[in-house]
């Protein structure tokens, strides 16, 4: 995807800047509704204050977990309220203590035991599942909301999956909107949502393009209720001047960390790599440009947090993806078989890239040999075998043959200005492959490495939620069922 690098002046930020007396450029984008900033804001959200709260959905999922994370290096003022699923509130402090280690990849200090706070809860029902006086805690000092949870199955019935990507998106604003109503320090409410929000768009659109509900406008109903989710949030966030204002961040494919590859999810990029490295996929459908528009977890995070302080529209929102670092399916394939080829433990497939016709055609064909005569054994092994490769793929498939250009030049400007980049395709795809095989695709991790001042260390078991008023554990009033936590680590 070629991205513009200049600004509507003609002239590249980084020339721009160097101008004296310069002044961020100002165009015609920034007075319509919901699009990127294309200049420094004028209202700029400073870094949170002593006492203040944010709160975080999903952070036992990929996105959510490195959001908390970089919370908490940081913003060494804030407290991270976390949703999350347990039977009960013991059962979520130790699920969330465990999901702060893993992300540390050490034991926590004691102040990030204390800024770090995991609340039972239920994104599905209102309120979260908390009872009025758990509620009333929470939206006592917060001050931004950000929704990363969703669930990321392609293949979800379409009302459940509106269950947890809608009606988990209103709740989650919901809570935004007591804490905007109990007092004026509320800011905004950050959604996570997807740049295939675009559906089957051809053509280049921008970050506010949503094609109209119907099944035929998307792959799938992950896109269709993600869709739907930005709809309501959008309406809401203009229906009326006191409104809770918005911004929506829309990634592409996310993997791991740009400097090291390191990821804990292990789907959607990683399935097909995962086979060529097995040597299980000989040939692999491709059609139009064949873009893989993939970013590092860490290049997103970075991002929403940059862009978070930009507060000048109701809705403000943002495609965050690989723009010209793209790679494409071929240099894909090529890069997983040449590098798992320097491990003796790895036999690598050679992918050999074929139209989608073609590929239909050996999917039908390896359907007809599953079910071959017994006597026949080895037609009827190959074709089972040739139904189980091209199943594991067929929810993907549809994201081989993308025509869709997401135009992210503006926001690429603004987090150029911020020393926020994505690497070359090639040095970030070699990045991933790398941690990818080096883990055997997560199999082969080292435990987490006790790193920080032992004086700081504390009993994780027996640890006591800091002072926040907030009640842990409303599931004493009855049962909870188990909210969503992951996160689009695909589109």
């Amino acid at each position: 995807m070629a991205v513009d690098p200049t600004n509507h002046d003609g002239q590249t930020p980084s020339t721009a800047r160097n101008q004296p007396g310069h002044q961020a450029p100002t165009s015609t984008a920034r007075n319509q509704p919901g699009h990127a900033p294309t200049s420094k804001p004028r209202n700029q959200h400073e870094p949170y204050g002593p006492g203040e709260t944010v709160l975080v959905t999903g952070a036992t999922g990929f996105v959510g977990g490195q959001l908390l994370v970089r919370l908490l290096e940081r913003e060494p003022d804030v407290t991270v309220i976390c949703p999350v699923r347990a039977d009960h509130a013991a059962g979520a402090l130790e699920r969330g203590i465990d999901q702060l280690r893993t992300l540390l990849g050490r034991t926590p200090t004691a102040d990030e035991v204390a800024r770090t706070r995991w609340v039972r809860a239920d994104l599905e029902q209102r309120q979260l599942g908390w009872d009025d006086e758990t509620y009333a805690s929470v939206i006592e000092r917060l001050v931004e909301v950000f929704h990363c949870a969703a669930s990321v199955s392609f293949d979800l019935d379409i009302d459940d999956a509106h269950r947890i990507n809608v009606e988990g998106s209103i709740n989650a604003y919901e809570v935004a909107e007591a804490a905007r109503k109990h007092h004026h320090g509320f800011r905004r409410f950050h959604h996570v949502s997807t740049a295939y929000v675009s559906g089957l768009t051809a053509g280049r659109v921008d970050a506010n393009h949503i094609p109209d509900d119907r099944a035929k406008n998307y792959r799938n109903t992950y896109e269709r209720t993600k869709a739907r989710a930005e709809r309501c949030l959008r309406r809401r966030a203009i229906a009326r001047p006191d409104a809770v204002p918005v911004s929506i961040y829309r990634p592409s494919i996310i993997a791991g960390n740009t400097t090291d590859g390191v990821t804990n999810n292990w789907n959607v990029l990683y399935v097909p790599m995962k086979m060529v490295v097995r040597g299980q996929l000989p040939v692999f459908p491709k059609g139009g440009r064949a873009l893989v528009d993939t970013i590092g977890v860490d290049f997103l995070t970075d991002a929403m947090l940059e862009l978070r302080r930009y507060d000048d529209k109701a809705v403000l929102a943002y495609h965050i993806t690989a723009g010209s670092t793209a790679f494409d399916i071929g240099t894909l394939m090529g890069t997983t078989t040449r590098r798992a080829s320097q491990h003796s433990q790895y036999k690598p497939s050679v992918t050999r890239l074929v139209n989608h016709a073609t590929w239909n055609a050996m999917t039908k064909g390896f359907r007809g040999a599953s079910k071959a005569p017994k006597q026949l054994r080895s037609i009827r092994r190959m074709g089972k075998l040739g139904v189980r490769g091209t199943s594991a793929c067929a929810v993907y498939l549809p994201y081989t043959k993308v025509a869709t250009i997401f135009d992210a030049g503006r926001e690429h400007d603004l987090l150029r200005w911020a020393g926020i980049t994505m690497p070359d395709g090639q040095t970030f795809l070699n990045t991933v492959v790398d941690y990818a095989l080096d883990t055997d695709f997560g199999r082969n991790l080292s435990g987490p490495t006790d790193v920080a001042d032992p004086s700081e260390h504390v009993n994780l078991r027996t640890a006591e939620p800091a002072a926040t008023g907030i009640d842990t554990d409303p599931a004493t009033r009855g049962p909870v069922a188990p909210a969503i936590d992951t996160e689009p680590a695909a589109a």
